[in-house]
């Protein structure tokens, strides 16, 4: 009875070592969540590794899941792949791939995803330099109150990049943009009015 007893204790000892094992439960069960398809599990997960938040850090698992989830149409994996694709962590730098997937979430309304979209054509990174269709994401991005969209929307209307010059417009987004703080807008209006 003695060494039953002992056994028994062993055994629960050996299990919570076990469960132990540097995963806490919620980790243990978002990984059950996201390996059963959960999109917006495997997006959780992602997260945990990509920033050490409950999770070793670890940017290869973090894109690993960035990438199950974004194939499932999750708008936040798809942006967070293409950061990770942008800036090679996790994989290897690839601006297609990060255009891809900037894309897709910019399709679905991010406006972080928008504007980085035109950032891409407008650099020419991962796409063909096209300015007009980087205005088209700036306005998308602007007019949900990206303040780098706004700003770069009133860059192209000022110079005619992608867009037909257009001071009124210009003034109109660097207002929008120097209400917010902006200190370069607030000088790219005092510049613009003293040409007046």
């Amino acid at each position: 009875m003695k060494y039953a007893l002992i056994l028994g204790l062993l055994l629960n000892f050996a299990g919570l070592v076990y469960a132990d094992d540097g995963i806490s439960e919620q980790l243990q069960s978002m990984i059950t969540l996201a390996e059963q398809g959960d999109a917006e599990a495997q997006y959780d997960l992602a997260l945990a590794y990509d920033f050490a938040d409950g999770a070793p850090e670890d940017h290869a698992e973090a894109v690993k899941w960035y990438i199950k989830a974004a194939e499932q149409g999750h708008m936040d994996a798809q942006y967070n792949l293409a950061v990770s694709y942008d800036d090679g962590e996790g994989v290897e730098e690839d601006d297609v791939a990060a255009a891809v997937w900037y894309r897709k979430a910019a399709l679905q309304g991010d406006a972080k995803a928008q504007y980085n979209l035109a950032r891409s054509y407008d650099d020419g990174e991962g796409v063909e330099v096209d300015h007009a269709e980087a205005v088209d994401w700036y306005r998308k991005a602007a007019a949900q109150d990206h303040t780098s969209a706004q700003y770069n929307l009133a860059v192209s209307y000022e110079i005619g990049e992608g867009v037909d010059s257009n001071k009124d417009e210009a003034i109109k987004w660097y207002r929008r943009v120097a209400a917010q703080g902006d200190t370069d807008a607030v000088e790219r209006l005092k510049s613009l009015n003293a040409r007046e």
